[in-house]
Order: C-alpha cells, then sequence, then structure tokens
C-alpha cells in the first residue's frame, strides 16, 4: 500500500505541497551574459524555451473583465466543479489569474467552455502560451470544425487528426462522431489561430485521385489587432475609432475619414457663401419709388400687388446692401465682406467705420416689405413700422372647417 501514496507524504497532501517538497531540476543550463544593442543580455534558444514551457502544456488563462472575486472563493468555486484531477490558482494581476491542470481531459473542459460563473463574477479561458501578455489577449481559441458528408472510412479518430493537423492543432472529438453515430458529418474541435485567414476547404488524397472536403467553422470568434482582443474586428472596434487618432492602423483610417469631411464641410460652406454673395440674389428688394405705404394702407397695397410679378433693384445697391448673417463678417482676411453691405452696425469691427444706419433701416424695411407681400397671412404680418414679422407657430390662425352635416 506505501507504494500507491503519491511521493512525499500520506493521501491528505495537497497537490501544491507536493511539488514545493520535490522540485524538478532545470531543463536547461545557466546561460552566460551577453550583449544586445549595447545593453546586457541572456540569450534562450528555442528548444530552451519549448522546455522550459513544457509543465504548463495544460495551463488556462482566466480573464475577470468585470470585477474579481477574491482568491479564496475562487478556489472554492472551481472545487465545486468537479475536475477530475488536482489543480492550482495563482494571480497574475487584478483581472487575470492561471489556472494549472494535471490531465489533458481537465484541461480542454476548462478551455473550451470559454465563458464560466465563478462567484457571480464572468470569466473567461484562454490558452497559456509563452508569449501571453496580460495586456493582449490569446490569438487561440478553440473551434468546432465541421466536414459535412465526409465518407464513413475517414471516421477514425487518426484520420481525423490528420485531416485537422492541416488547419491547426486537433484537440477532440465530439462523442457522435467517435461512435459513428451521426455519420453525415464529421465534427472535430482545433486549436485555431484566429489571427490568420482560415482556409474554406481541404484536398484529401487518396491514391492518384483525392477530392475537396468543405470546412464549415462553428462560432468563430473574430479577433481584433488593435487593441488584441478577442470578439470583434478591426473595423467594429470602439477602440480603434477612439483612441488611435494619433496612432498607427486604425488612426490613419480615422484620420482620413475626418479629412475627407473636412473638405465636404468646406465645398458646402463655399457654395453657401457665393450663393448668398451673388448679385442675382438681390431681385427680391424693392426701389424707393415702389415701396409700400407705411401704416394702415400697407396691407391694402400687399393684397394688390402681384405676387409673381418681378421686383426691380434700386439704382444704389451700396444702399441695400448684402443681405447676410453676421458670421460673414468674420472670416479670414482672404475672404472679407464689406461691412456697409452687412446688416450689423459695424461694432464688432471697431476698425472699420460704421456705415449709415438709415440707409441700411429704409434697406432692410423694402426687403422686409417685398417678403411679406409673397407670405400668407396665416404665417407673417407686418407691423405699424412697416417690418414683416413671421408669427410662430402656436400664434398662426388656424383655417376653419366647417362641419359636415349627417
Amino acid at each position: 500500500m506505501a507504494g500507491l501514496q503519491p511521493p512525499g507524504g500520506g493521501l491528505g497532501r495537497s497537490f501544491a505541497a507536493v511539488l514545493q517538497q520535490q522540485p524538478t531540476p532545470s531543463p536547461c543550463k545557466v546561460k552566460p551574459a551577453a550583449q544586445f544593442k549595447d545593453e546586457p543580455a541572456v540569450m534562450f534558444s528555442e528548444e530552451d524555451i519549448a522546455k522550459l514551457a513544457a509543465p504548463f502544456k495544460f495551463a488556462v488563462v482566466g480573464k475577470f473583465s468585470y470585477g474579481r472575486p477574491n482568491l479564496d472563493a475562487i478556489r472554492k468555486s472551481f472545487t465545486t466543479i468537479g475536475f477530475t484531477s488536482s489543480f492550482t490558482i495563482g494571480l497574475l494581476d487584478q483581472r487575470h489569474i492561471l489556472i494549472r491542470f494535471c490531465l489533458e481531459e481537465d484541461y480542454l473542459r476548462c478551455w473550451t467552455k470559454g465563458l464560466w460563473s465563478i462567484a457571480d463574477f464572468p470569466m473567461r479561458t484562454f490558452k497559456w502560451t509563452p508569449d501571453f501578455k496580460v495586456t493582449s489577449e490569446s490569438t487561440h481559441a478553440p473551434v468546432w470544425v465541421a466536414l459535412e458528408h465526409l465518407p464513413i472510412h475517414f471516421f477514425d479518430k487518426v484520420s481525423l487528426f490528420s485531416i485537422a493537423a492541416a488547419l491547426g492543432s486537433p484537440l477532440q472529438v465530439d462523442a457522435a462522431t467517435a461512435n459513428l453515430v451521426r455519420p453525415s458529418v464529421a465534427r472535430i474541435c482545433i486549436d485555431l489561430d484566429i489571427s490568420r485567414e482560415l482556409p474554406s476547404r481541404i484536398w484529401i488524397g487518396t491514391g492518384s485521385h483525392g477530392f475537396c472536403q468543405l470546412v464549415a467553422y462553428e462560432n468563430l470568434p473574430a479577433y481584433c489587432s488593435l487593441c488584441c482582443s478577442q470578439g470583434h474586428s478591426n473595423t467594429e472596434c470602439r477602440q480603434g475609432r477612439r483612441g488611435s487618432r494619433g496612432g498607427p492602423g486604425g488612426g490613419e483610417v480615422v484620420r482620413a475619414m475626418e479629412a475627407q469631411a473636412q473638405e465636404g464641410r468646406s465645398a458646402a460652406a463655399a457654395q453657401h457663401r457665393d450663393a448668398v454673395l451673388q448679385p442675382a440674389s438681390m431681385t427680391g428688394l424693392l426701389t424707393a419709388t415702389d415701396a409700400a405705404p407705411v401704416g394702415a394702407d400697407m396691407a391694402l397695397h400687399t393684397q394688390e400687388r402681384v405676387v409673381d410679378a418681378p421686383l426691380k433693384v434700386t439704382e444704389n445697391p451700396s444702399a441695400l446692401g448684402i443681405i447676410c448673417d453676421d458670421t460673414q463678417l468674420h472670416l479670414g482676411e482672404q475672404e472679407k465682406v464689406s461691412s456697409q453691405g452687412s446688416l450689423s452696425d459695424g461694432e464688432d469691427q471697431p476698425r472699420k467705420a460704421a456705415p449709415d444706419k438709415a440707409a441700411l433701416v429704409a434697406s432692410f424695411q423694402q426687403f422686409s416689405m417685398a417678403l411679406g407681400s409673397r407670405l400668407p397671412k396665416q404665417i407673417a404680418e407686418c407691423d405699424e413700422a412697416g417690418f414683416t414679422m413671421v408669427l410662430p407657430r402656436k400664434s398662426r390662425k388656424r383655417r376653419v372647417y366647417n362641419a359636415i352635416p349627417r
């Protein structure tokens, strides 16, 4: 019975205590000091990296994106899951934990599920690799691949793993495929690098002949190279649209889109400015001799005018001025607008002489009367000074319809 006990103690000892009591020898030797770009360095070969990473081949990284319970609560939750072998849990940072399993069965169960609820906190699982960093999510993901209408003599596990090796690292075959319960399709779980383009078919050679086997990926997650995260592509990345404006990659696309939008806005503003400053837009003004009388006779005069009749422009256009908004006064030096032709009183431009206010008032009065003759009475009305006032929506008179007799 003593030979059946775990090394280093009785049956009640934990797996972590056994590992601490019996340290394994290092797989590589001490490396000599070196220099790299005038700085001290240590060089490891790819073979050394593979040997050092071998004890972590069944390691999974758990990520808590929305809060994390304490480490004791995490260990208790994992104990209730019911894994076959023992495991160890360590804290990498405030959002990541490292889970090491002893059996591949437990390792695949934890990793392939993808999302766990640990003490009421969601936790996503990722494969640990030697190049893992807490600032970026892994590009590897377990993906179920379906091979529809595969000949049944290829349903052998070794044959299926050979076919899956052309796509990635095969992990496991589902029970229906292994027992040939569903011969219409073969399903294999494969460790795929989702950051690269995946093929849609595989050529399976059978001696001098062969056939193309279509590949269907089930729930293939997207990968974003801008924020190094799974679950969305580069075009859907919010960080790339918001935070990468000054950086490479997605920032260049954002800057190009903003420059194009700015050009469109500038062209529209220039077109509007040309339309406002064009003399043809002054055809709606009246001459001083054609002005309507001020007072009670103005309404009668307005009704007698022909609405569609052409209007004359005064012989002194400088007195009328240019009807435009005050924003035209704040243009650059290359786009100056005469202060004499503005409706502003000139206070926003102290360096220039104030325009003739009386001429501006007369000009605007003529323009207002011309506008009022073309507006319905329900929308605008004229005051005693001869100015047309557009009524607010609440003050407009509504048309009264006679009740239809029943």
